[in-house]
């Protein structure tokens, strides 16, 4: 005798209710996943307009999500670590002079600044083959010698970088800095209106955030905590978790990939580099 099944129980209007917020749920998540698939298949065109593989692509996205996860995984527990030490104020200041006492200070940073007066002798560029950029030291009203880097052309190479970066060794000690300012100013309208600016050893390095170029003077002001922090892994560069830079060899200020888009032309002015 064949099993004879129940007949489903009718649903009540709270149940129907909660049916319809289901649908309203996965035609959400479809959306998403037809947006990612639209994204994806955006930068491919994109990739393969500028000689790119597009097969690196997910490779890509898995490494920049990662960095996006690292950084708000760094801001949750940078807000933890501000919330536990507002509650430990009442504690420090009672133990404050034993600490001062029983602790070496942090190190005292002496701020330093250059207005590119002497910059000739201590900045160079450096530029991918393929590329085209000159340096000159002009003379403005008001800001005395300045370095303008004129980009006549950003090109990949077979890798799909490039870069034009003005670098320079001559510089004071940056442990204990906080902060970090500098002025710029450029030819805006031919795609070349960011600038980046870079604090470098051989391991390890701190990349500070994408700085617009105006076509007036304006002064950029960027704590150091705004920087992120990488380390080198074989050939590769890795986001960790934030520090202090303590040694630094070059600071470098870079144009090119990972800044501007490839074919970006003008040029940048930069004035007033100081270290607080």
């Amino acid at each position: 005798m064949a099993e004879r099944h129940a007949p489903p129980r009718p649903l009540r209007d709270g149940d129907s209710r909660e049916v319809v917020a289901e649908v309203w749920k996965l035609q959400e998540e479809a959306e998403r996943h037809a947006d990612a698939d639209r994204r994806t298949r955006e930068m491919a065109v994109a990739a393969a307009e500028v000689g790119l593989d597009a097969a690196h692509l997910p490779l890509a996205e898995g490494l920049v999500r990662a960095r996006v996860e690292e950084r708000a995984r760094r801001e949750v527990e940078r807000t933890r670590l501000l919330r536990a030490a507002v509650v430990g104020v009442g504690a420090v200041a009672l133990l404050g002079a034993a600490a001062v006492a029983l602790w070496p200070s942090s190190p005292v940073h002496e701020p330093w600044s250059t207005d590119f007066s002497a910059a000739a002798a201590e900045w160079q560029m450096e530029v991918s083959p393929g590329s085209a950029a000159t340096l000159t030291w002009p003379t403005e009203a008001g800001h005395g010698t300045v370095a303008t880097v004129a980009v006549g052309a950003l090109a990949p190479m077979a890798d799909g970088r490039f870069w034009v970066n003005l670098d320079t060794r001559a510089h004071p000690d940056w442990a204990g800095a906080t902060r970090v300012s500098f002025a710029t100013r450029g030819d805006v309208g031919e795609g070349l209106d960011q600038v980046r600016l870079f604090l470098e050893t051989p391991t390890e390095r701190w990349r500070g955030p994408p700085l617009p170029v105006t076509a007036d003077w304006h002064t950029h002001v960027v704590d150091l905590i705004n920087f992120e922090r990488q380390e080198k892994r074989g050939s590769a560069w890795e986001v960790v978790s934030w520090a202090p830079p303590a040694t630094v060899e070059t600071v470098s200020f870079k144009l090119g990939w990972y800044v501007n888009d490839a074919g970006a032309r003008g040029t940048v002015t930069l004035d007033d580099l100081r270290v607080e």
